[in-house]
């Protein structure tokens, strides 16, 4: 049986940063560009990286694992890609015309276009850890898994530090290091200081704090 916690490492970043999405959205007053522009980045950046890892998912996960898993889950997973994706369509021209404008009419359609999107992601997530994962940790090959990581991980370069530093947040620190086992110790330490940097300094612009909520906040509130 293959280890696939990865996967729900980076689900904790998502689970973390779409729920907090819209209220940053909502958060912004009308006619305030700068503070539009920064969430604006921060979505952009969150939409980019979603978009990317169910790309790697379509790509080489759900193609290895179609003959090897009930029909219905299969298709769950493609039905509830194609909901959130609709959803991030709707979203990426919204941000544009808010970012420039911080127009309160535009403001509250993104900001329920994230509602929407969160839901239908945090329906996702479920369903992938609790009935697809541990499919994919019996029929999956450590090579077919750890070429889908490796699809995963071929995003930008320059959106690297700030991942890791989101990925590190809420991570166990021994379960984090054996995520980086394979990277050569000397890049590692370059990476990681790269990422204590990046992510601190994303906080403090987003949230305006080098310690935003985590996703356990989410319970409390």
């Amino acid at each position: 049986m293959i280890d696939t916690s990865e996967m729900n490492v980076v689900h904790v970043v998502f689970r973390r940063e779409f729920w907090q999405l819209p209220g940053l959205v909502r958060g912004v007053e009308p006619g305030d560009t700068t503070r539009a522009g920064v969430v604006a980045s921060h979505a952009d950046f969150m939409l980019r990286w979603l978009s990317g890892h169910h790309s790697a998912e379509d790509v080489a996960l759900w193609p290895v694992l179609a003959d090897r898993v009930p029909d219905h889950l299969a298709a769950l997973m493609t039905e509830q890609h194609q909901a959130a994706h609709e959803e991030i369509d709707a979203a990426c021209p919204l941000l544009t015309r808010w970012r420039s404008t911080a127009d309160v009419v535009v403001r509250e359609s993104l900001a329920r276009t994230l509602d929407r999107l969160h839901a239908v992601l945090m329906a996702h997530l479920d369903a992938e850890e609790q009935q697809m994962l541990p499919v994919a940790a019996e029929m999956l090959s450590t090579r077919e898994w750890e070429h889908f990581l490796s699809v995963g991980r071929s995003g930008r370069i320059s959106d690297l530090p700030l991942s890791i530093g989101m990925l590190r947040y809420e991570t166990d620190p021994d379960r984090f290091r054996a995520m980086l086992a394979d990277m050569p110790r000397p890049v590692r330490t370059v990476i990681l200081h790269l990422a204590t940097r990046s992510f601190r300094a994303h906080s403090e612009r987003v949230y305006r704090s080098s310690e935003p909520p985590r996703v356990t906040d989410r319970d409390v509130h």
